[in-house]
């Protein structure tokens, strides 16, 4: 597995990946060879791999219908028929002051949450996805990702509290290694 990591590592640095982050809490720290795996696998590859016959594309403007009603958001059909289904989603992953272990949140436009300074009255947009990493990852403080990222896993749809105290109501059961690496044939 160390071989693997440190072949992770030398492609990270042979792609530009900076040295350095923006963390959580807004500071700067190096990467830790963990760290450069993790963010390698959730860039986007320079062309993205076609879609698996049991995977389909969805986009955030998808999540609810519009205009909002008089009840509030609604799911729409194509995001209800989605549950349980393997999909891939383009976004932005959340910075946070407090990060969990494990999971983050995928947003369709950059947003840093100031937990420490706000609690959670943030400017997340409405449709957003708590992603989940499997394990190892579920355990671990994944690094900030700045950037668009390409993601697929199984969605989860319904109201569950997360560790933090938050409901999420999207969440995404992240493959790892991301499924769009394995097909195409890319050595992350």
């Amino acid at each position: 597995m160390d071989g693997y990591l440190t072949l992770l590592l030398i492609a990270a640095i042979g792609a530009g990946v900076s040295g350095q982050v923006l963390a959580h809490g807004g500071s700067v720290r190096p990467y830790s060879i963990t760290d450069l795996a993790v963010v390698r696998r959730l860039q986007i590859p320079a062309t993205p791999p076609p879609l698996r016959g049991d995977t389909s594309l969805l986009h955030f403007e998808e999540f609810f219908n519009r205009p909002i009603g008089p009840r509030g958001l609604v799911a729409t059909t194509r995001l209800m028929a989605l549950d349980g289904q393997r999909v891939r989603l383009f976004g932005y992953m959340v910075l946070h002051d407090v990060p969990l272990s494990g999971r983050f949140i995928l947003a369709p436009r950059p947003v840093t949450l100031a937990e420490k300074a706000d609690g959670q009255a943030d400017d997340l947009p409405p449709a957003v996805v708590t992603v989940i990493a499997p394990p190892p990852f579920n355990s671990t403080l994944l690094p900030y990702v700045p950037g668009m990222l390409l993601l697929e896993g199984r969605l989860q749809i319904g109201v569950a509290a997360e560790p933090d105290g938050r409901l999420s109501y999207v969440r995404l059961l992240l493959d790892w290694p991301p499924a769009v690496l394995a097909t195409s044939g890319d050595p992350r």
